[in-house]
């Protein structure tokens, strides 16, 4: 098996595609949401002057918490370029 670095092979891959989606949240994936961004504030608010940026990158990385991300998604989504 022959294997090769990123940086090798990245010419060879297409471009990065973004795609932004607006989905509706059911009512529980909803407040949990809103739960997890809550905790969120208040873990902030609670470290004051002690906390920094990546605090923030935490909390934005652990988006939903994790009853939140069992809860199926949307079968449909409407793309926000179309």
């Amino acid at each position: 098996m022959l294997r090769r670095t990123k940086d090798q092979v990245l010419s060879e891959l297409p471009p990065k595609m973004f795609r932004d989606a607006e989905v509706e949240l059911t009512a529980e994936q909803r407040h949990s949401y809103q739960l997890a961004e809550d905790e969120g504030v208040l873990r902030l608010s609670e470290l004051g002057d002690g906390a920094t940026i990546q605090h923030v990158f935490e909390l934005s990385s652990c988006g939903l918490s994790k009853s939140a991300t069992s809860i199926p998604q949307p079968a449909t989504a409407r793309s926000s370029s179309a």
